[in-house]
Formats: C-alpha cells, structure tokens, sequence
C-alpha cells in the first residue's frame, strides 16, 4: 500500500456474464500487462441481469462488449450465421445499455489490449458518482446486511 492510500475511497468491482466471453482475459490484461494464451475455465451464470437488478439495487452497472476483435473475423461471422445470428455491432451495444439501464456501454479486446483500461476507468466514475448517495449501499453498511462487516465502507460497481 502506497502512503496516504487508507484516504482513498474502496470500490469493489464485480463482473458477470455467460462463459467463455473474455471476462478472465480482460482482467488479465488489465492486471498483468498481458494476454493470457491458457484458457481457465472460471464459473459462469448466463441469467445475470435479473440477479444484478434484484440483488444490488441502484449499483451502477456497465454493459461490456468483450473480444471485439473478432466482430469482423469471417471464421466467427460464419460461425454465428449458421445460428442466423452475427456479431454485436456497437450501435446495438448502446441501444441495449440504455434499455436496461446500464451506467455506460464500453467495448474492449483483451487480445489486442485495446479498451481494457477504458473499462475500469469508466466503472471507476461510475462508482465515484454513485457514491455514498447509493442508498443500498447505506443501507447495507448499516450491518442490515446478512454477511455483517462484509462491505463496510465499500462500494460496488458490476461490469
């Protein structure tokens, strides 16, 4: 810990969404510096949203486009066209986060590095904004939560 980091605020970011959608690799490279060529399986839920909405009323939430590099690699669009589907476009990406209330729709590539950054700084601001206004947030603090000292002082940000 650096000094005078016991003044900065303490944000806990959470992501979720279905398997294999690059979450482990965006935090790899975030973290690290650099793509991990292993896969490791990590656990996946493919219902998040209604547990996001349910469990963590007013926390900020980003909608994150992952592997966007592969949005135009003719193997993938192949692939999805024998679905009848094709690649999430960005513009479809926007209209989604606004439908669901998302604080800000960001897209990225763990591959390439290149959004990855951009991903935790806006869910930084989101948590910054939110901030100790968030009243689940106050309310869990209060020790109503179920897990007592868990989050004390902390707030969240779901990616």
């Amino acid at each position: 810990m650096l000094a005078g980091d016991a003044n900065l605020p303490k944000k806990k970011f959470v992501v979720v969404g279905d398997g294999y959608t690059g979450k482990t690799c965006m935090l790899f490279v975030y973290t690290k510096g650099e793509f991990p060529e292993v896969y490791v399986p990590t656990v996946f839920e493919n219902q998040w949203l209604p547990e996001v909405v349910h469990y963590c009323k007013g926390v900020p939430f980003l909608l994150v486009a992952l592997k966007t590099d592969l949005r135009n690699d003719p193997a993938v669009i192949a692939t999805l066209a024998k679905n009848g589907q094709s690649p999430v476009q960005e513009a479809q990406g926007r209209d989604l986060a606004a439908k669901i209330g998302a604080y800000r729709y960001v897209e990225c590539s763990a591959r390439k590095q290149e959004g990855v950054r951009e991903v935790f700084d806006h869910g930084m601001r989101a948590a910054l904004a939110s901030g100790s206004s968030n009243k689940h947030m106050r309310r869990r603090q209060s020790g109503s939560s179920t897990r007592p000292g868990k989050g004390k002082g902390k707030d969240c940000v779901i990616m």
